[in-house]
C-alpha cells in the first residue's frame, strides 16, 4: 500500500469495484415482484448486459408452460440451471425464473459465482400483479393458494442465496437507487 500511496491512491478502492464488478448480479424472487424489470432498469444504469432466464429458455426451446406439459419439471430444471450457469457472466445482470432457486445446484451457483439480489414482494402485491396478468398457474391451485403456498416454500431458498434484499413496497422508482446503493456498500464490506 505504501507503493502506490502517492502515484494512485485510490488503488485500492478501484481494486475492489474492478473485484466486486467481476460477478454477475442475479436477480431472484417471486414471479410477478418485478425481477425482469429491475435488471433491465439495473443494468441499462450500471451500463451491463442484461439477461433474462426465461426468456432464454423460451427462445431456445419454446414456451416454458408447453415445455413443461410436454417434458415435465425435472426436464425444465435441468435445462434452467445449465441456462442460469450459462448466464452468470461478467458484466452481467441475470434475472431468475421465480422457481429456479428451488435447484440446489443453481442456489450452489448462485452462491458461488454471482452477487445476488432478492426482490421481495408481499402476498397482497403478488395477487395484484397476477390477477392482472396472462400467467398460467404453477400449482394448479387458486391464485391465492398458489401465492401463499409458493412464497412459503420458496422464502428460505431466496435468503439462502440473497445478499442483498430490496423490500417490498419499495416503488419502482426507488430500487435501482437501492440496488446501487446496496451494491456499493457490498463492496466497502468486502473491503
Amino acid at each position: 500500500s505504501e507503493c502506490v500511496s502517492k502515484s494512485y491512491p485510490q488503488f485500492f478502492d478501484h481494486l475492489k469495484i474492478i473485484v466486486a464488478g467481476s460477478r454477475p448480479i442475479a436477480i431472484v424472487g417471486m414471479r410477478g415482484a418485478g425481477k425482469s424489470g429491475l435488471a433491465r432498469r439495473l443494468a441499462s444504469r450500471l451500463k451491463l448486459r442484461c439477461i433474462d432466464v426465461d426468456g432464454v429458455f423460451e427462445g431456445k426451446h419454446g414456451k416454458i408452460k408447453e415445455y413443461i406439459a410436454k417434458y415435465g419439471w425435472p426436464a425444465f430444471r435441468t435445462l434452467e440451471e445449465q441456462l442460469v450457469s450459462e448466464s452468470l457472466q461478467t458484466a452481467t445482470v441475470v434475472s431468475l425464473g421465480g422457481g429456479a432457486t428451488e435447484s440446489r445446484k443453481t442456489r450452489t451457483l448462485l452462491k458461488d459465482r454471482a452477487i445476488v439480489i432478492w426482490v421481495q414482494a408481499t402476498k397482497a402485491e403478488l395477487l395484484k400483479r397476477l390477477e392482472s396478468g396472462k400467467r398460467p398457474s404453477i400449482t394448479g391451485l387458486p391464485l391465492h393458494e398458489e401465492v401463499h403456498t409458493l412464497l412459503v416454500e420458496r422464502a428460505p431458498n431466496y435468503k439462502e442465496v440473497a445478499d442483498i434484499m430490496i423490500p417490498p413496497k419499495l416503488p419502482y422508482s426507488r430500487q435501482v437507487p437501492c440496488a446501487q446503493q446496496a451494491l456499493r456498500d457490498l463492496v466497502n464490506h468486502l473491503s
